[in-house]
């Protein structure tokens, strides 16, 4: 005869006694018996990890320290971490995306900075506001991790200041040359050995927005103004 072994469950086991109990679940600790449990775990803990940043909200973190409204920002040619912003009290502030932090500021300007422009070199930059001046900045210490205070910052001064005619609202700097261009009620190029400018750029309109060097051919600049116009200028011919 064929012996024959049955299985035998008491449904009390098992069986909820009311029906908000919650289910009994039985589950053998034998690491032998799932050979794949540390990898099943990984794989739900990487599609956790990945439906959070997919449903993630925008917001990353905010940058707190300036005392009016922030107006200008740029960042530095050679570095992503570093970011400079300029707000409507004149205040520049250079901060660390990295660590979160302020780690150089000035009192840059009188009123509005409009402008900042970081040069080639990224270790110097240059604003302009509603002044009327255009004032160059080292900015080559930033990269420290210490957080600027009020002491230091007042000691900090431009390397040089230029005068213009009229309060400026743009400013660009060249990709490989000392030089930068300047809009306001003209678009004006700038040479940073010279106190005045070496070009001056008109054809009518009121007031020149914006100005920017090209990244690629850095001898053209082009402006936009207010009479629904974009110029393009060769800075090697001087016009427009």
């Amino acid at each position: 005869m064929v012996n024959i072994k049955t299985i035998s469950r008491s449904e009390d086991d098992f069986k909820r006694a009311r029906k908000r109990d919650v289910d009994k679940v039985f589950k053998n600790p034998n690491p032998e018996i799932h050979p794949f449990e540390k990898a099943r775990e990984y794989k739900r803990a990487l599609n956790a990890v990945k439906l959070d940043k997919v449903f993630a909200k925008p917001f990353l973190f905010a940058l707190d320290g300036h005392l009016d409204s922030v107006w200008s920002m740029e960042t530095l040619r050679t570095s992503l971490r570093t970011l400079i912003s300029g707000s409507c009290d004149g205040e520049l502030r250079v901060w660390n995306l990295g660590t979160r932090t302020c780690t150089w500021k000035a009192k840059a300007h009188d009123g509005f900075v409009r402008g900042i422009a970081s040069d080639s070199s990224g270790e110097r930059m240059v604003t302009c506001g509603d002044d009327s001046t255009v004032k160059i900045w080292n900015i080559s210490g930033d990269s420290s991790k210490k957080e600027a205070t009020e002491s230091t910052s007042r000691n900090v001064k431009p390397l040089a200041t230029y005068l213009g005619k009229s309060a400026f609202v743009a400013i660009s700097h060249h990709y490989k040359t000392p030089t930068f261009a300047t809009a306001g009620s003209t678009v004006e190029l700038w040479d940073e050995r010279r106190s005045d400018p070496t070009h001056s750029f008109e054809w009518g309109a009121d007031t020149i927005n914006t100005v920017k060097f090209n990244p690629v051919e850095v001898n053209v600049l082009a402006s936009s103004a207010n009479d629904r116009n974009i110029v393009l200028y060769d800075v090697r011919q001087g016009g427009a």
